[in-house]
């Protein structure tokens, strides 16, 4: 935690505290008021990378590491546009049927 709390990071890291033992370190208070503030969105995060890794694959098979970047962003890009077309379809049914 400390290394992570030197290179400015904001901690967030979910700290077990119970009725009896109560958190004393600074750096775990830090970590817990962090978790409290950015915790909720952990889920909805990992759940949309898991969205992707299940749609398009998880494992690029290329040589270098540079492509393998460029080609994540690709992917990323292309999951994007794909719910952009599938939200632009529900709204177009919805007006449709709306209007009818």
């Amino acid at each position: 935690m400390e290394d992570i709390a030197k290179s400015g990071i904001e901690l967030a890291i979910r700290v077990k505290e119970t009725f009896r033992i109560n958190v004393k370190h600074p750096l775990r208070k830090k970590s817990k008021e962090g978790w409290n503030k950015f915790g909720r969105y952990r889920y909805l995060i990992e759940s949309l990378f898991g969205n992707i890794k299940q749609k398009l694959g998880s494992h690029f098979s290329v040589k270098n590491q540079e492509i393998a970047k460029k080609m994540g962003l690709a992917v990323f890009a292309i999951y994007n546009m794909y719910l952009l077309v599938i939200f632009f379809f529900l709204i177009t049914t919805l007006f449709l049927f709306l209007i009818a």
